[in-house]
């Protein structure tokens, strides 16, 4: 699944996100206030998104 999401910026903190589409969190079993981690591919050219076990971290 490949998606090119704009990376956005919360005007009062000054903090960037992006908003993942419904699919993405469903194929990624993600829910909302779920931690992720952001890995990026050597040449920069992708990311990926991997959730978080809030009791192994």
């Amino acid at each position: 699944m490949n998606y090119t999401l704009k990376v956005q910026e919360d005007k009062e903190t000054g903090e960037y996100y992006i908003e993942l589409p419904h699919g993405v969190l469903v194929s990624a079993n993600i829910d909302i206030g779920d931690s992720i981690e952001w890995s990026m591919s050597d040449d920069n050219s992708y990311a990926t998104l991997t959730k978080i076990d809030d009791e192994t971290s």
